[in-house]
């Protein structure tokens, strides 16, 4: 099962999944391929347990990052982040796991970001614990925002940094991106403030220490659906510098459409961010765990794939928006 593919400065794809065999359960599994298709290598990492493959990126100084989750039960799970070489070796490791008291909990990751001087993981937890301050949540709390920053080797960043934020009864991380030294920009999902189960895309700005800031906070979604958020995209110059966020709309028990939303760079938090907010009107079946991806074109507008299950068969989507968030095809 594929997650995602970085291009390599020598033009090689190395493509990150989810591999499972009888005797070895699921491990992750990494290929580097020509461009023309043919297979350079192939590697993968797990140990005892189920590990699943969920993001990867290239870094600036050309290493591989990497995150996943290992599950240790079917309830319970920890995030594995590894740092490679190019060709696969492996240069730093970490393992990010909380406890109850004496009880693990589960922790489980979206994504991992390049910053400044290392990494931030997204995802969520179950431990409400986590948050700064012993901070309460909602009575109904069930699952918090986590994001928790690493230096360049993987050492976990000093407790000044607040690794957990949860406003609504579940909240979860989908990517963390710094814009400044002072501020990160957090892209969830969050079913507050009615906190009722109705999911919405939720953008917050946490400071230097990673404190959520109540000015900068904004909700994005329609009344009577969820809005799930699934990838956050970097939109370049080409088609208006900003952030393009992906995911779907759906009314429980009905199928689900494509959802988006272009923000500007600069974000004030409000209204005034939003360029697009839409969904395409394409539909898509009724998906229990629909994901979908998004990347910017070489020239302008966007591709988006998506899972399908319109026909009853589990398929992709693949469509074509310009700018403005129309369906070029």
């Amino acid at each position: 099962e594929g997650v995602d593919a970085v291009v390599n400065p020598d033009g090689t794809i190395t493509l990150f999944g989810t591999t499972e065999e009888v005797n070895f359960g699921k491990q992750l599994y990494l290929v580097n391929i020509q461009s023309n298709g043919l297979i350079n290598w192939e590697r993968t990492y797990g140990a005892d347990k189920n590990e699943i493959a969920k993001d990867i990126i290239l870094t600036n100084d050309n290493r591989l990052a990497l995150v996943a989750d290992i599950e240790n039960t079917s309830t319970e799970h920890d995030i594995l982040v590894l740092t490679l070489s190019l060709d696969g070796g492996i240069l730093a490791s970490d393992t990010i796991s909380y406890n109850n008291g004496t009880s693990p909990t589960d922790e489980t990751a979206n994504s991992i970001t390049q910053i400044s001087d290392g990494f931030i993981v997204a995802g969520s937890t179950n431990n409400l614990d986590v948050k700064p301050g012993g901070a309460s949540g909602p009575v109904n709390d069930t699952r918090d925002a986590l994001f928790v920053r690493l230096f360049d080797d993987l050492t976990v960043y000093p407790s000044i940094w607040k690794e957990a934020l949860g406003p609504g009864s579940f909240d979860e991380a989908i990517k963390v991106v710094e814009f400044s030294p002072n501020l990160f920009y957090m892209f969830t999902n969050s079913d507050k403030p009615n906190l009722d189960g109705d999911i919405n895309f939720n953008i917050i700005g946490l400071g230097s220490t990673g404190e959520g800031n109540a000015a900068n906070d904004f909700l994005l979604g329609q009344a009577g659906s969820n809005e799930t958020l699934s990838t956050v995209a970097f939109s370049p110059v080409e088609s208006g510098e900003g952030f393009l966020l992906a995911g779907i709309s759906q009314t429980p028990g009905s199928s689900a459409d494509i959802y988006i939303v272009k923000l500007r760079k600069d974000l004030n938090f409000n209204s005034s961010d939003i360029q697009v907010q839409k969904t395409l009107a394409i539909d898509l079946g009724i998906v229990s765990q629909a994901k979908v991806s998004a990347v910017a074109s070489a020239g302008s507008g966007f591709y988006i794939l998506a899972n399908d299950k319109s026909t009853g068969a589990q398929n992709f989507y693949l469509t074509k928006i310009d700018n403005s968030g129309f369906v070029v095809w």
